[in-house]
């Protein structure tokens, strides 16, 4: 009696007796049929009979002996946060109230986009991955048929993040297993994802960007199902290039899961905002959506992952992956951190929150996903579960696209470091690309077909070797050297075809056993051009221009290699020269001085102390920055977390003479130098070019100990502007690049350019792509999170730094690398403006040799057509179809104004407006083509 009247009177003084515990979730429940209303949890040490909002009384569902649930009125706290008084009653009597806010949370929908990580060797061998993916394709449709009949947003859709499983699938397995797939695609089992692996965007050169796209084109057309998002997961960063060719590869859409720590930089400011990018022309763009790091999911790993690692016996591996209780380690905690950040920011407007869900890297399907999220939508309104699509997520963003905001610019990549792990197989393999690429022009000149199948193979092999992974995941494991192995067969193998194409390409003798003293030179270019053509191991030693009659400079190299200079060779033909044996001037005197060397042009000095360019003067300038501590061509070597200051150089420094004749001249520069057991550093000039070329070769020692090695160019420039060649564009430093960008160490595709009001000089880089700006700042060791060592700016000083050899990383990549690279440079110092027309056609010049083959001596070679158009649009690739009866003629606008391109056909030929692919988009054949300002135009050439 003494209590409940003690009760009763601290109650009309709204004090509590009991303890009671008052918690808002994330969570809305149904009520009343369709209302939908915030689920509150109340825990109580005193039974609650009734619970009031703002003096109405709610429902209320007891789940345990303390705990209470009870749901809000509907709209509290959905579009902005609200505060409500809640009354807590036991038989009558309020035992607590209470004003309590409810934060503001929207109805979200999260759209969970399930796939695998595709990490090619990583954690299996490249055959145990690939068994891996293929059977995750084999039950994704077993999957969905079982779960049919489920609520829609439940069904199972597996993402295959990438078309390479498919792609494998098909090339590998039954015609009824692939029938069996196809139907998986159509019935909407599997979605398909554009590119076909992961890959360096901004180390690829322009035809492997479209290539990455190919299969999926083929996979498109064989299902009829629209294939038009490319994702790409881990690899933080994204080249320009990608929206430059929206149009043209009609994939429009890209969804970036990128790696949640691991040498990310910035990039995960990215997260969850949606934007479109703009392209180079200023008109054509794409949707770029990051919804967080791929590893959401990632609390479930631990039952499989690590226990799996290595495993080759296909009988042990899972088949897919289930519990007892499917929401066991489910999308709660993610939710919880990742919900309020969105919420609260007010750029965010969307209801919609994509999520990867993700297991790991190479794991079977969790198959306790759609009966997690039906009971999920079971029990909650919100947020909402959805098994989503690449296409969903998008749809989802595309609805609301006036909220999109639109940016310009390059997402400068991070992980193109690893591309100095290895530099041996990355540097030849830039060159071999170009070779490729050459081996598709030629058949289109000469009109000899190469084989398709051939030419597909010869870029699968390319974009393998381009693909991010290298090592296995603890690079010590003996496992690691088997998975290298095959990641090295990709390079020779594109070597082997892209030879083969060629030869395939070229015109052969009529009567093969007999010799022939005539060669043609071709040029793969639609400007003319001169250059060196090397003939090794010839048994001539003099060449005249068959056309003229007239002697051509002609030199014998020490190694026996025949060298001449072949002038005014026309754009997309040949020219024919007549070798000979005859008495005439091959080499000259080696000069007493050996630290200049010079020709009509341009003179170059080096310092006997350190190797390095002290001078180099063309045309009566100075290029070189003398008031640096070092100039041009500079070796460093740097130790852990060393900065520039505790970098060593060369010492022990010879210089000797190795070439000197009435075309070439190399002076060679042998020296000692930490890192490696010698290295040589080759300086070129040939006669009638300004140019200096330059050949660092260096033997490098199997270091463990954390290092890197960079080469330097610095030059005396006021107020620089630096810019770089992309894919499908050029890159203003700083100007064009996102703020999340990587600014520490940036990727080129051909060529560096650095100007002033003055001069300019662009540096073409043979075969190392990775550069660094005024300072040595690519010292990121390890996983690289410390924010405080990634640059907000690149800084405008005229010097670059390339950094060639590097084993940073701590997973993927080997630990060390040893033996002889050779990294080619090329300058070209220039007393006018910077021009994009003129660096390109020089670096493109440079990369692509002029061709040699023996032939009949009345051989002659026509152009397959003649372009009429400003220097600024210029022929990026052209590649032949149909079995060559057709060719895709590719033209990339360097200009900031609209331009014409012009087409002279052979009789018969016709010309329309195409797609990467070589669909017609105009029906009307034309010969004349609008290109825009910094943009792409295909024209399909039909025979």
């Amino acid at each position: 009696m003494k209590r409940a009247l003690l009760t009763a009177l601290l109650s009309s003084l709204l004090i509590p007796v009991f303890s009671q515990t008052i918690s808002v979730t994330d969570r809305y429940k149904y009520y009343d049929g369709s209302k939908v209303g915030r689920l509150v949890q109340i825990l109580s040490d005193e039974s609650i009979s009734d619970v009031k909002v703002n003096g109405q009384k709610i429902s209320i569902n007891k789940t345990t002996n303390k705990q209470t649930d009870v749901i809000l009125p509907e709209n509290i706290g959905v579009s902005s946060a609200d505060t409500i008084k809640m009354d807590i009653l036991n038989n009558g009597i309020i035992i607590k109230s209470e004003n309590l806010i409810v934060p503001k949370m929207r109805h979200w929908t999260i759209l969970m986009y399930p796939h695998a990580h595709v990490d090619i060797g990583y954690t299996h061998t490249h055959e145990i991955v690939e068994f891996i993916h293929k059977q995750n394709l084999e039950q994704a449709i077993l999957l969905g048929e079982a779960t049919k009949d489920y609520p829609e947003d439940a069904r199972f859709v597996w993402n295959t993040e990438v078309s390479w499983a498919v792609e494998r699938y098909l090339a590998t397995e039954s015609p009824e297993k692939c029938k069996r797939l196809i139907e998986g695609i159509k019935k909407g089992y599997i979605s398909v994802d554009a590119t076909y692996i992961n890959t360096h965007t901004t180390a690829s050169h322009e035809p492997e960007l479209l290539e990455l796209y190919s299969p999926s084109k083929r996979i498109s057309k064989l299902t009829g199902v629209d294939i038009n998002t490319m994702v790409i997961v881990d690899i933080p960063g994204i080249s320009w290039g990608m929206p430059a060719i929206a149009d043209i590869t009609g994939v429009k859409n890209i969804i970036s899961l990128p790696n949640a720590g691991d040498r990310v930089g910035r990039a995960r400011e990215l997260d969850y905002h949606p934007r479109f990018w703009l392209a180079p022309d200023g008109k054509t763009k794409l949707l770029y959506i990051q919804p967080g790091p791929y590893t959401a999911g990632m609390d479930k790993r631990n039952d499989f992952f690590f226990k799996n690692l290595g495993l080759e016996d296909k009988s042990k591996l899972p088949v897919v992956t289930r519990t007892n209780n499917p929401r066991d380690r489910f999308i709660d905690t993610y939710i919880k951190q990742q919900l309020p950040k969105v919420e609260a920011d007010s750029s965010y407007v969307f209801d919609v929150f994509p999520m990867a869900w993700c297991m790991s890297d190479n794991v079977p399907i969790d198959a306790d996903l759609p009966d997690a999220v039906k009971s999920w939508n079971e029990e909650y309104a919100y947020p909402h579960l959805k098994i989503a699509s690449s296409k969903d997520i998008v749809e989802a963003y595309r609805k609301h696209e006036e909220s999109i905001p639109t940016v310009s610019g390059d997402y400068t990549e991070y992980w193109t470091d690893g591309l100095g792990t290895s530099a041996k197989y990355t540097s030849h393999h830039r060159e071999v690309k170009e070779t490729l690429m050459q081996s598709e022009i030629l058949s289109c000149i000469t009109g000899n077909p190469i084989p398709e199948s051939e030419v597909q193979d010869a870029w699968r092999n390319t974009i393998m070797g381009t693909e991010h992974t290298w090592a296995y995941i603890y690079p010590d494991k003996p496992i690691s050297q088997r998975i290298l192995d095959v990641k090295y067969g990709y390079f020779t193998t594109t070597d082997s075809l892209a030879k083969d194409l060629t030869i395939k390409a070229l015109p052969s003798l009529k009567n093969e056993s007999s010799s022939s003293n005539t060669i043609a030179v071709f040029n793969t270019e639609s400007f003319v051009r001169s250059g060196i053509v090397s003939l090794p191991n010839s048994q001539f030693n003099h060449v005249k221009d068959a056309s003229t009659g007239n002697d051509v400079p002609t030199q014998i190299l020490s190694d026996g290699t025949l060298v001449f200079y072949a002038k005014d060779i026309p754009a997309l033909s040949s020219k024919n020269f007549i070798l000979a044996q005859a008495d005439c001037i091959t080499s000259l005197p080696f000069p007493s001085k050996t630290c200049q060397i010079s020709n009509e042009f341009t003179t170059v000095k080096i310092d006997k102390f350190t190797g390095d360019i002290a001078s180099l003067v063309t045309n009566g300038k100075e290029f070189a920055n003398v008031k640096y501590p070092f100039t041009i061509n500079t070796y460093r070597y740097l130790i852990s977390r060393g900065n520039y200051f505790g970098a060593s150089q060369a010492y022990d420094v010879e210089l000797k003479w190795k070439e000197y004749g009435p075309v070439v001249k190399t002076l060679s520069i042998v020296s000692k130098a930490d890192g490696c057991k010698s290295l040589t550093r080759e300086i070129t000039l040939i006669e009638g070019e300004p140019f200096v070329y330059i050949a660092n070769t260096i033997d490098k020692l199997p270091i463990l100990e954390k290092e890197g090695v960079h080469i330097g160019f610095s030059f005396g420039m006021e107020k620089p502007v630096l810019r770089s060649d992309i894919p499908w564009g050029v890159m203003e430093l700083n100007k064009d690049q996102w703020r999340q960008g990587n600014k520490n160490w940036i990727a080129s595709q051909r060529w560096v350019n650095i100007s002033d009001s003055l001069s300019n000089v662009t540096i073409c880089s043979l075969n190392s792509p990775v550069f660094e700006v005024g300072d040595l700042s690519a010292n990121m060791i390890g996983s690289a999170e410390g924010g405080h060592l990634w640059r907000l700016q690149t800084p405008n000083l005229p010097t670059v730094w390339y950094w060639v050899m590097n084993n940073h990383w701590h997973t993927n990549f080997q630990l060390s690398q040893e033996g002889k690279v050779t990294f080619k440079y090329i300058l070209n110092p220039s007393n006018s403006t910077y021009d994009p027309s003129d660096a390109n056609m020089f670096a493109v010049s440079q990369s692509r040799k002029l061709i040699p083959a023996f032939v009949n001596e009345n051989y002659s070679c026509k152009a397959p057509f003649e372009l009429n158009a400003d220097k600024s649009v210029q022929i990026s690739c052209i590649r032949p179809i149909n079995q060559n009866k057709s060719m895709l003629v590719f033209l990339h606008s360097y200009s900031d104004k609209d331009q014409s391109a012009t087409f002279v056909l052979q009789k018969g030929n016709k010309a329309y407006e195409s797609n990467a692919y070589g669909t017609i988009i105009d029906k009307n054949s034309s010969t004349s083509f609008n290109v825009p300002a910094k943009g792409i135009k295909v024209v399909r050439i039909d025979r």
